[in-house]
């Protein structure tokens, strides 16, 4: 048997805002509002990574979720099998 826990952290690809931006296109928020356009620019878009959540979502295993958190994992790596007896 094994457990998992989910993991999240911040997006890095928008730093946890949720829309990406394209370096290739030119137009600034400023340049877009004085066209008359009031939304997000062509220079903005959904995050691919995230798909606009802002974070992402992993399961991982318990044992690695102790392990990255530096808690001795030795102390129960030797129950698992003690639990299928």
């Amino acid at each position: 048997m094994t457990y998992c826990v989910i993991k999240y952290e911040l997006c890095e690809e928008c730093d946890g805002k949720g829309i990406a931006y394209n370096p290739l296109h030119g137009d600034t928020w400023e340049e877009w509002k004085e066209r008359g356009f009031d939304g997000p620019t062509p220079r903005e878009h959904i995050c691919p990574k995230c798909r606009g959540a802002g974070v992402w979502y992993a399961n991982v295993e318990l044992l690695t979720a102790l392990e990255d958190l530096g808690l001795p994992v030795s102390l129960f790596k030797g129950r698992e099998n003690e639990q299928e007896d």
